[in-house]
């Protein structure tokens, strides 16, 4: 048996980016995820790893802890973040509001919209 838990940073101040790799529908995008450009994403989830441990060592969790399998209890947390940073959610797919749909959730600077799938 095995206790998982993790941490991320469900409001990232990091921004990434997606682009088109090509004329055709097909063509996947390109997708930066932008993962922990912002410095204080990757102390967000160093705080949350850090509350995760002391989770673990209070008494009510203890007994059931042995060991940390990840990143181990002698790691840097600072690099362990830098090194297996990863999405929580899928990261596209939404849009703010007022800088790319209207009110009405139409694209700005777009007369017509057609969605092909």
């Amino acid at each position: 048996p095995e206790i998982s838990g993790a941490a991320f940073a469900m409001k990232p101040r990091s921004r990434g980016s997606v682009r088109l790799n090509g004329s055709e529908p097909q063509t996947p995008l390109a997708i930066d995820h932008g993962f922990l450009r912002d410095e204080r994403d990757a102390e967000v989830i160093v705080e949350g790893l850090e509350r995760l441990r002391e989770l673990v060592a209070s008494p009510e969790v203890s007994r059931y802890a042995a060991r940390e399998l990840r990143p181990g209890a002698d790691a840097d947390l600072h690099e362990h973040v830098r090194k297996a940073a990863r999405g929580f959610f899928h990261p596209v797919g939404t849009c703010a509001i007022g800088s790319v749909l209207d009110e009405r959730c139409r694209v700005l600077g777009l007369r017509s919209l057609i969605a092909c799938w």
